[in-house]
């Protein structure tokens, strides 16, 4: 039973160093990659630039409708309300069909 977790043990060990090693030679690649102003990483820059300008633009657009959407209601509710206080009481107007 001692020498299993003796081997786990050791198994264990030489993965975490492995990790390591793998980690250490990532964070290499990446600072050359930096380094050496690799023309993907402007190209892709460039294309998440490109995705968060046309998402605000969407944002603008929608929230714009929106807005003429609610301003158009709002027109009508109060054309409603006035149609009903010129004809009398409110109770005595029908309700308004949408």
């Amino acid at each position: 039973l001692e020498k299993d977790l003796s081997r786990r043990g050791e198994s264990r060990e030489k993965q975490i160093e492995e990790l390591r090693e793998r980690m250490r030679a990532h964070e290499e690649h990446v600072q050359n990659v930096r380094k050496n102003n690799d023309p993907r990483i402007k190209d892709l820059e460039r294309k998440i630039q490109e995705r968060m300008d046309n998402a605000a633009q969407l944002r603008a657009k929608l929230t714009e409708e929106e807005l003429i959407k609610l301003r158009g209601h709002s027109q009508h509710v109060e054309a409603v309300r006035e149609k009903r206080r010129s004809n009398g009481s409110p109770t005595d107007a029908p309700p308004a069909m949408e």
